[in-house]
This record gives structure tokens, sequence and C-alpha cells, in this order.
């Protein structure tokens, strides 16, 4: 546990590996039983395949979520499924890595709403130094359904780390740009 970590965790989190994870076909199956995280109850299964290398000699993951649930309480809770797969271009500096993400979701929302999110063009992910080097989405959009408010459409067009989105609803279009908070927290300081 890390100084100032105030999350409280309770039960067991179940790995197991199948082989070495540099083998096709190897995998990570991750699975909560009676887990909690500050009251909170989490359930499913996610697995993690290595699916070898694609065409264009890049590895492939296929990663799986299945029965997962978020539950805070009798009445309020969500549910979510997943599989997508995440094409991981190798470099020689791992900070010039790109990560490509398609596939889909679905499940309930927390208001009891169907949703289905649908990558229609690969999310683009590279490391950015402005966000001390995360994972950001600079390119691909998506397409989210939601069984009340219809269907929205996210494009993530920005100029490399700038972290823009836009957004597309009943003819609408609007733009945003998200802040990361910076934690400078390593090493105990």
């Amino acid at each position: 546990i890390f100084k100032g970590d105030t999350i409280t965790r309770q039960g067991k989190i179940i790995i197991i590996i199948t082989d070495r994870w540099f083998m096709p076909g190897a995998q990570h199956i991750v699975t909560f039983r009676d887990f909690y995280m500050n009251g909170v109850k989490i359930e499913g299964t996610r697995t993690i395949t290595n699916l070898g290398l694609n065409a264009d000699s890049h590895l492939e993951l296929g990663i799986k979520l299945e029965q997962g649930k978020i539950i805070f309480n009798d009445t309020a809770w969500m549910t979510r499924e997943a599989d997508h797969v995440r094409e991981w271009i190798l470099h020689l500096n791992p900070h010039n890595d790109t990560m490509l993400i398609s596939g889909s979701a679905s499940g309930i929302n927390i208001k009891g709403e169907g949703y289905e999110r649908l990558i229609t063009d690969p999310l683009v992910l590279v490391h950015c130094t402005e966000y001390i080097w995360r994972w950001t989405i600079v390119g691909g959009s998506m397409r989210i359904t939601n069984s009340v408010q219809g269907n929205t459409n996210v494009d993530f067009s920005g100029t490399e780390c700038d972290a823009s989105v836009r957004v597309k609803k009943d003819g609408q279009q609007f733009n945003y740009q998200f802040r990361f908070r910076h934690h400078h927290h390593r090493g105990g300081r």
C-alpha cells in the first residue's frame, strides 16, 4: 500500500497465467471473488490472450470482459461486457510505441439504460510526455448507442498529445479538451 493511499480493499483477485506471456495463446485470466473497493463490489472475468503477430508483425492482444458488474448498493449497479483487440506497434524505445484498439462493449449504465459502444475507426494511443508518458488517445472514433438517448459519435481528432475530442450528437458538435492531473508521488515523495 502506498503512502497516503485511502482506498480500502477486501476480497480476492484471482489471476491464472496459462503460459509465459510471449507465447502465442498465453492467457492472463483475472477473476474477482467477493472483491470490494471502498465498499463497492466488483465482479467479472477479464481475459487477456496473446494472439501472436499479425500480418504487419505487430503483437495483438485479445481482451475480453465477461459478466462485468459494479455494485454500489442494492439499487445502484452497472454492467459491462467487452471484446477488444489491441494491436501493439513496438519500437526500440518503448516511449515511441503505438497501440491501436478495435472492438465493442455493451451493458447497462447506472440509470438502467442499455448501451453499446462500437469503435468505428481504431483508437490510436501513444505515450505523451505532457502526461508523464501515459497512454493518450490521439485518433480514432466510436459510436455510442444508448437505449434512451440514441446515438453519439465521438471523434478523437486532436493533434498528437493535445487530448482533444469532438462529440457529435443530434446534428450538433461539441469540442472538448481533457486535462490530466500530474501526480509526482513516485519514490515516496
